[in-house]
């Protein structure tokens, strides 16, 4: 992965809505779609898939690198659906190691947004979790930071998305080309 740069990156914290936005805009630009927990395989690290906090962010990182590396295909321009940032097992947020972003080498970084409110209350009806709102607006502000941190020193664009996906699709569509 590391010579190839066909993996465009999409963070954002727990419940803030990855997911669908990963793949409406793989279905709008003839994308493939990579989720980084499937990837990974969270279900077999983790027993309580509930349970967001991880245990060693080292050794899921490179679960995440060796499974990308089997799946990644040259040919395919992919969106990977994943964190900047993590909950360690102290529940502390935690950056995910510029080493896991260089080894992925995206062509660009996306952060998607919400109300932390909002994704309280997402949490919440998914997973049955209570979340605290400030816990999850630093984990937010942490986010948008790193992601634009990564940006610079990796020298690829940085994106902030909040619900105006259309502009997110118009700037990666003219990226990909």
């Amino acid at each position: 992965m590391k010579n190839r740069k066909n993996i465009i990156f999409i963070g954002g914290i727990h419940g803030v809505g990855k997911t669908a936005l990963c793949k409406h805009i793989c279905s709008q630009l003839k994308l493939e779609y990579l989720s980084a927990s499937q990837v990974l395989n969270w279900s077999s690290i983790n027993n309580d898939q509930k349970n967001k906090n991880v245990q060693d962010i080292d050794f899921t990182q490179n679960l995440l690198i060796q499974g990308m590396q089997k799946l990644v295909n040259k040919d395919c321009t992919y969106v990977l659906d994943g964190h900047l940032c993590l909950f360690d097992k102290d529940k502390n947020v935690t950056r995910v190691p510029l080493s896991t972003f260089e080894r992925i080498n995206p062509m660009a970084i996306c952060v998607i947004t919400s109300n932390p409110a909002e994704i309280k209350k997402r949490l919440y009806v998914r997973d049955g979790l209570n979340y605290d709102i400030e816990l999850l607006e630093r984990m937010q502000e942490e986010e948008i930071s790193y992601g634009r941190q990564l940006s610079s020193v990796l020298k690829i664009p940085f994106y902030i998305s909040v619900t105006d996906n259309s502009f997110l699709i118009t700037e990666l569509q003219a990226l990909i080309k």
